[in-house]
């Protein structure tokens, strides 16, 4: 009877035992379940900071290339002469319209390379004034309603050798295209081609 009442007793310990641990594991398992919460709250913390950081540093960047630009603007003010004049047509800008800063583009162009600058044919010779009287020119302007701009079309009229009529006058008729939306050239950039194939070719050049 002894033996059986020690035996329950050591199987009551036991029993006690794995009580106890199965107790400590619920408890060290929520403890783990809430240290995950609070990892993924400290993650979601970080990547929070990760992304504002990342933004402070996009606008930085930005702040310091347009304090840069200020400078530079500021030493080309300060330089005068044709450093300035840039300067000033790059604040002008600020304020264009993109067909605005297109045609100041388009004028600086045509100022700065085509400006004193005589078309060389080899018929017409390299004289400005034998080269602007081999044809006559007509400028014309085609409107659209609703506002939009106007088209501009110039007609260079050759002549036929021996012939009395008008300049173009029962001619063929070539029509010039001018590509890229007149980005950097226009009808005054491509005048001398049109005059010259007008007067070479004997016909009439239209060109828009």
């Amino acid at each position: 009877m002894a033996g059986i009442m020690a035996q329950k007793g050591y199987y009551d310990a036991m029993i006690t035992q794995f009580e106890t641990i199965r107790d400590n594991r619920s408890v060290v398992t929520e403890e783990v379940q809430e240290l995950e919460k609070q990892a993924a709250a400290l993650q979601q913390k970080i990547d929070d900071l990760t992304r504002r950081l990342n933004t402070a540093n996009e606008s930085l960047d930005e702040k310091t290339r347009e304090s840069d630009n200020c400078t530079g603007l500021i030493d080309d003010l300060e330089a005068g002469g044709p450093r300035a004049k840039r300067a000033m047509m790059r604040l002008a800008r600020v304020t264009m319209t993109t067909e605005q800063r297109a045609q100041a583009m388009r004028e600086e162009i045509h100022s700065n390379v085509m400006e004193g600058v005589e078309p060389i044919s080899p018929k017409l010779g390299s004289s400005k004034k034998m080269h602007h009287e081999a044809v006559q020119r007509k400028d014309l302007e085609f409107l659209y309603p609703g506002g939009a701009p106007p088209v501009r079309v110039r007609c260079y009229g050759g002549s036929l050798s021996g012939s009395s009529s008008p300049g173009g006058v029962g001619l063929p008729v070539l029509v010039y295209f001018h590509g890229e939306g007149f980005v950097a050239g226009d009808l005054d950039t491509h005048d001398w081609l049109c005059r010259s194939l007008a007067a070479m070719a004997r016909l009439t050049v239209a060109a828009g």
